[in-house]
């Protein structure tokens, strides 16, 4: 006796559609009712698209698809009628309808329901992407979606984003979807940024919040300018943010108008202070940068103060403020003497400073003058500043006084030099006396002998520097000295043109020439005399007479050791009456290394008498070998060393 049985297959107490996390392993139900064994069905499961199924059980063994291979099976409780279909690892494309067949002996039953994919990705992260130059970017990231979800901004307060995003999505090897967007962070300086990411069957949502505070900088709280020059006063802002929908302005203390104002995306220059109008700009055209540095043109000393930036934008403002100092380098100090019986006054002016200047006096050692001295300052019409100082001394001494303008703070300094030579009175007086008497000793000769030759020519010559001599020691000692040297020279010339007449020699001396050597004498004395550049044109002028004592005479080697004497004799004088300390080297070699160090060696006092003794030796020596010439010849010779 046969008994049949009807096997009904139906879903027991699950939806027509489920959902599978991907990546998960998951199972599609399917239960025969009642629950009998199943070990001896044919049982397939079938996808929607596929024409083979996803597996076949059949005779107790499984066949998959080869997209399946290795991970569907059944269900392992086939006996108590599970035919749920295990799939693991499940991808995206394991989505879709699925189809679960069973035959027995008289018919077959099948049951269908949808397997939804969903990958439920991360937490979304910001970070920040900052470029030199360019507003910083805030980037959002999420990835292992599945489907692609939704991705969006929000301000702090949960108002949506709506411009200056973009977003993007990139399908990842196993199917799963990373989304990303980028946010141009522009007119915000003090808010919180909300990126949320949801996906699209789903209410929740996944929410990263990133902050951003903005700082008004300036890279140095003091900035420093010379006037008439242009200066950047530094201001941007960190991180870098967009400026072009913002409210910029410069503000100066003191001022009620700002120094700049830059709003509705337009440079207000009706806005702007009048002093600044057309001097003032952004030093960067580009509002995307973040830098919001101040051009300021032709700075004046009226610039000088506290500068203020600030920046405002959605009712919240920030800002930085830095001091501008002007100044300006003047130029070197200007000397003049202004001799008084037995007292020295010295004028010290330097002009175009600012702020108001140092002055002191000094000597060479830079030991500080202790004598009384006054000081004055006055304003110019540009606002820079004229210093006048003035230094009475004594008159008893050999002394170099140095007037030194500096800056406060400042490296750079001004510095002149002047040689107040007056030392000895009871000396140059006795050397003074000297000389005259020696002119009119020399005048007495031409008068005896009849030297008709040089009587006329040298008559003027020697009355005028007589007279000219006296009255300069009594009123203005520098030119006196001057004089010597000249009247030294002269006689020399003298002494040579007497002994060559003596000798039965005709000269043509031309008076003109001498003369002229004379004024050339002065001029470059004068010129010493006025500028304190003592030793070389006094030695340059001695040189000068040298030569014109071989232009007249002859060219001989008598006549050239003649003039190499009185070369040696003007330098003797000049290093005498310029002192011993005193280098032969001007003012304007000082800066050079090489000079320095000539100078430092010349400046000894054991170097200088060792150079004034070599120039004594060599006088004698040219008077030996003159002696020795005239002596042959049985002449008569005047030393007049």
């Amino acid at each position: 006796m046969l008994y049949f049985f009807f096997i009904a297959v139906r879903l027991k107490n699950f939806p027509d559609k489920i959902s599978a996390t991907m990546g998960q392993n998951t199972a599609i139900p399917c239960h025969l009712n009642p629950e009998v064994s199943a070990l001896d069905l044919e049982v397939r499961w079938q996808k929607e698209g596929l024409e083979t199924p996803v597996l076949l059980y059949k005779n107790r063994r499984e066949e998959q698809h080869e997209q399946y291979r290795g991970r569907a099976r059944l269900h392992s409780d086939l006996t108590k009628g599970d035919l749920s279909l295990i799939l693991e690892s499940v991808r995206d494309m394991d989505g879709g309808r699925y189809t679960c067949y069973v035959r027995t002996l008289s018919q077959v039953n099948e049951t269908t329901l949808y397997l939804s994919i969903t990958g439920h990705g991360r937490k979304p992260v910001i970070t920040v992407h900052k470029q030199p130059g360019r507003e910083i970017r805030l980037k959002c990231e999420s990835k292992g979606w599945y489907p692609k979800p939704e991705l969006h901004w929000n301000y702090g307060d949960g108002s949506a984003i709506t411009v200056h995003s973009d977003f993007s999505e990139k399908v990842e090897e196993d199917g799963r979807i990373t989304v990303t967007s980028y946010l141009s962070v522009q007119d915000s300086y003090e808010e919180d940024f909300l990126c949320i990411v949801q996906p699209s069957d789903s209410e929740k949502k996944f929410v990263s919040t990133f902050h951003v505070s903005v700082k008004l900088k300036t890279s140095e709280s003091m900035c420093l300018s010379e006037i008439n020059k242009n200066v950047i006063l530094p201001c941007h802002l960190d991180p870098a943010v967009s400026v072009l929908d913002s409210e910029v302005k410069w503000e100066k203390k003191g001022l009620t108008s700002p120094v700049f104002l830059y709003t509705n995306r337009r440079v207000a220059l009706e806005e702007h202070h009048e002093q600044y109008k057309e001097r003032t700009q952004l030093n960067s055209e580009d509002k995307r940068t973040g830098d919001l540095s101040l051009s300021l043109k032709n700075v004046k000393v009226t610039d000088e103060g506290r500068y203020t930036c600030s920046v405002k934008a959605h009712g919240r403002e920030i800002q930085a403020s830095l001091d501008l100092s002007v100044t300006a380098q003047g130029g070197k100090p200007v000397m003049t003497v202004d001799e008084e019986p037995g007292n020295v006054k010295l004028k010290c002016i330097s002009r175009g400073w600012y702020p108001k200047p140092q002055l002191k006096w000094t000597h060479e050692d830079g030991s500080a003058v202790t004598e009384y001295s006054e000081l004055f300052e006055e304003v110019e019409h540009d606002g820079r500043i004229t210093i006048t100082s003035y230094l009475s001394i004594r008159d008893q001494y050999d002394q170099k006084i140095l007037c030194i303008v500096q800056l406060s703070g400042s490296k750079e300094r001004a510095v002149s030099r002047i040689v107040i030579s007056r030392g000895r009175p009871q000396h140059l007086a006795h050397l003074v006396a000297l000389i005259c008497m020696i002119l009119v000793l020399c005048y007495i000769i031409m008068c005896k002998k009849g030297y008709a030759q040089i009587k006329s020519m040298f008559f003027e010559l020697f009355t005028q520097d007589s007279l000219a001599i006296i009255v300069f020691y009594l009123q203005c000692k520098g030119l006196c000295e001057i004089l010597l040297v000249v009247a030294a020279s002269e006689i020399n010339i003298f002494l040579i043109l007497t002994q060559k007449i003596q000798g039965g020699e005709k000269l043509k001396v031309q008076n003109t020439l001498l003369q002229f050597v004379r004024e050339c004498l002065i001029i470059l004395g004068i010129i010493w005399w006025k500028i304190n550049d003592d030793s070389l044109l006094l030695l340059l002028a001695a040189l000068i007479q040298a030569g014109a004592v071989v232009l007249v005479l002859g060219t001989s080697q008598e006549f050239c050791l003649r003039c190499l004497s009185a070369s040696v004799i003007a330098t003797m004088l000049i290093i005498h009456f310029s002192g011993v300390t005193e280098s032969i080297l001007p003012d304007f070699q000082q800066n050079s290394q090489i000079f320095s160090h000539v100078k430092e060696f010349l400046s000894n006092e054991g170097t200088s008498k060792y150079l004034l003794l070599t120039l004594l030796v060599m006088q004698i020596f040219i008077q030996h070998r003159l002696f020795l010439s005239e002596k042959q010849q049985g002449n008569i010779i005047f030393i007049h060393c």
